[in-house]
């Protein structure tokens, strides 16, 4: 019995370090894993940074493309260097730091969680004028009429704060019709309708902006007149008077006689005005005229006549 209950101990022994054993090797896979596996670097690949073509007054912004051989999540330290200078830490550079004719890169270095990568430094880029920009453009006067003169008023914005200059091409109806002419101009051939503008290109002295055009800027109508004066006589009893009127765009006009008395007619047409004087009637009496075109614009004209003056002449 002794014998017996002696065995089974030294088995229960045996069992007990064995399983101590693969307990203690268990825990040296887990725990050390990560320790015995040699970590790889990542490592940029490429990179770059927007826009391309650097010019002042621009943000700088960096990107980057990497490897890494564990799949590990990458962050990245980014170091810029203007002309040769270390000046900024971080993945965009602010605009103030660039003028132009400085020399930019940037060094980047990648990091998986566990090691840097090698770093990875761009090739240095130059930055470049900035050209003009037209910000607004007005033509005046508004309302325009054919005969008078227009002139552009231009606003400009030049990042590095150049003198800028203007060329202009005049437009009539869509078409050039004067280049490089000037901010003031007169057309002599308008017609009521006409739509004019002007395209403008800035210059710095370095390079040519993008050209602008303004809106339109349409040709009001104009006014008629009356071109005729009253006779001052009578004719058979009756006081004619062919009114005369012209319009600058050629519209058909339409004469009327404002606060008409009695006996006063005018042809709408041909402004011929005609009126018998009532023998009661004598002293002196005004008369208004008035022609209006198409649009509504109207002239008018205001008539004296003194009645008994013009029964002398008759």
């Amino acid at each position: 019995m002794k014998a017996q209950k002696k065995t089974r101990e030294s088995i229960s022994v045996l069992i007990l370090i064995g399983t101590m054993g693969l307990l203690g090797l268990t825990g040296c896979s887990l725990s050390e894993e990560k320790s015995l596996r040699v970590n790889q670097a990542p490592r940029v690949v490429s990179a770059e940074f927007f826009p391309s073509k650097l010019k002042q007054g621009d943000a700088v912004v960096a990107t980057a493309q990497s490897q890494d051989q564990e799949r590990d999540a990458i962050t990245y330290q980014y170091e810029w260097f203007v002309n040769k200078k270390l000046v900024h830490h971080e993945r965009e550079l602010p605009a103030h730091l660039l003028k132009r004719g400085d020399t930019v890169s940037v060094q980047i270095i990648p990091n998986d969680g566990y090691n840097d990568g090698p770093p990875f430094k761009t090739a240095a880029s130059i930055v470049k004028n900035s050209p003009p920009k037209i910000v607004s453009i007005q033509l005046l006067p508004q309302p325009f009429r054919p005969g008078e003169a227009i002139n552009a008023i231009v606003t400009g914005f030049d990042t590095e704060g150049d003198h800028i200059a203007y060329e202009y091409e005049w437009r009539k109806n869509g078409e050039p019709i004067f280049s490089k002419y000037g901010d003031k101009v007169t057309f002599e051939d308008l017609k009521k309708g006409d739509k004019i503008t002007v395209l403008v290109t800035p210059h710095d002295g370095r390079e040519a902006g993008k050209p602008f055009e303004s809106l339109n800027l349409k040709s009001s109508n104009r006014r008629p007149s009356i071109t005729s004066n009253p006779p001052h006589q009578f004719k058979n009893g009756i006081y004619f008077y062919p009114v005369k009127a012209s319009d600058p765009d050629g519209d058909l006009l339409q004469y009327s006689i404002q606060d008409p008395q009695a006996g006063m007619v005018v042809d709408q047409k041909t402004g011929l005005f005609q009126w018998k004087i009532p023998d009661e009637i004598s002293g002196v009496h005004h008369v208004t005229l008035v022609v209006r075109d198409a649009e509504g614009e109207g002239a008018a004209q205001k008539v004296r006549l003194d009645i008994d003056f013009l029964r002398g002449t008759s």
